[in-house]
């Protein structure tokens, strides 16, 4: 496992450190420059978290001052905090950089990628180190903010199989998927109890914008006099969309998990199927990356 940083040396010039290059990197070369060292990833991080300058968690009060241990201390009331407490990467003993540097790959990578991926391209030694990064990395991926579904959507069901040790059971995932005619859109995923008309209505009113067309199968209909913001339509029979997602999603799962995946790890692997998946129709993949690193430093976690 590699060595934290000298906490003396994390905020060191951190007002200057940044200026002049642009705020999130295209290129393997422009995160190179843009992270260089530790000094340059906590400078970079401290203005996702405060772009307006520092703001104690605590109190709300802005005057600060670094201390000989390399923590911000509150003017106000006298709180000793970091960038990183109270959020996703509290009591991280990693260096900063190597948690940017796990988000750059989850976010360029297309294909599977799962914890001992992770430890191999990270160098990392142990595995269970890169598979706790994975997890809270999968819990940012779940909070980033993303646009509303629009247009034609269809909604759909389908159970995957899950376990937990030695026993075998199949849980069930509701389905949001844009259907742009030519090609599928983008997506949503849940993970619910039930396919109870409240968890259907809960999971279309956060998903798919008001006014939207919804595309559902019969056994949904009965709940679409409660859909009084949509319009809606029988699919009648599978969408081809809804079966390409399907199967593209069971498939990446089997392969990520090597058919484990643990019920309560479930959601944190559908967003970031859906993140991979969504990733695809966003202009501006740098952007896209700065936006999962302040994720990481979003307070409360």
């Amino acid at each position: 496992m590699p060595t934290a940083a000298n906490p003396k040396s994390m905020h060191k010039n951190r007002a200057g450190t940044i200026s002049g290059i642009q705020p999130y990197p295209l290129t393997q070369n422009e995160f190179d420059i843009l992270f260089k060292n530790e000094d340059f990833c906590w400078a970079y991080m401290e203005r996702l978290r405060w772009p307006d300058g520092f703001i104690c968690p605590k109190c709300g009060g802005k005057k600060e001052w670094q201390t000989d241990r390399g923590e911000i201390h509150c003017g106000v009331c006298h709180r000793e905090t970091t960038v990183i407490a109270g959020t996703i990467l509290h009591r991280t003993r990693l260096p900063l950089r190597t948690w940017i540097m796990a988000a750059w790959i989850v976010m360029r990578r297309r294909k599977k990628l799962n914890a001992r991926l992770l430890q191999k391209e990270l160098g990392v030694k142990n595995y269970e180190t890169a598979w706790a990064m994975l997890q809270r990395l999968r819990k940012a991926i779940g909070k980033l903010d993303a646009d509303w579904l629009r247009g034609t959507v269809a909604v759909y069901k389908t159970h995957i199989n899950t376990a937990v040790g030695q026993t075998q059971s199949k849980s069930l995932v509701l389905m949001a998927i844009e259907d742009r005619g030519h090609k599928v859109g983008r997506i949503r995923l849940r993970h619910v109890p039930s396919c109870s008309g409240r968890n259907v209505r809960d999971f279309v009113r956060g998903s798919v914008k008001k006014g939207s067309t919804i595309l559902t199968v019969k056994g949904f209909r009965y709940w679409a006099s409660n859909w009084k913001d949509y319009t809606y339509s029988n699919i009648g029979k599978r969408n081809q969309w809804v079966q390409h997602v399907e199967a593209s999603l069971k498939s990446w799962l089997n392969t990520t998990h090597n058919r484990k995946v643990a019920p309560s790890d479930l959601q944190s692997s559908l967003d970031e199927y859906a993140f991979h998946h969504n990733r695809n129709f966003v202009r501006n993949a740098g952007k896209l990356f700065r936006d999962l690193l302040r994720k990481l430093v979003d307070y409360p976690a």
